[in-house]
């Protein structure tokens, strides 16, 4: 299926579906549609901030992190301070993030 001939609000849908399939535990589903972020979302920006939600749902919280870092937007950062909280950087070489409670 060509997914740039769906219509906007079908598009959509589909990316909408893939948040609420990490928020459910559907892990595959949400990994596919993280996969197809670029043929659903046209705007950059709007893409790369879809992209390190689904990352964060995906329990990659160090990537998404990472990911959100080398973006230098305002927008990435105000994200990252949301979901950041539970989150500390711990430094081992490269940047790590970890739960706080895992932190000794």
């Amino acid at each position: 299926m060509d997914l740039n001939n769906l219509d906007a609000d079908c598009r959509r849908l589909i990316v909408q579906a893939g948040l609420a399939a990490v928020n459910h535990g559907l892990y595959q589903d949400a990994e596919a549609i993280l996969n197809a972020l670029p043929l659903l979302v046209s705007d950059t920006l709007d893409c790369a901030l879809l992209r390190a939600c689904l990352l964060f749902g995906l329990n990659r919280v160090e990537e998404a992190m990472t990911y959100l870092d080398s973006l230098h937007n305002e927008q990435a950062d105000a994200l990252k301070a949301m979901l950041q909280p539970n989150y500390v950087t711990v430094s081992q070489g490269a940047k790590k993030w970890k739960l706080k409670q895992q932190v000794s």
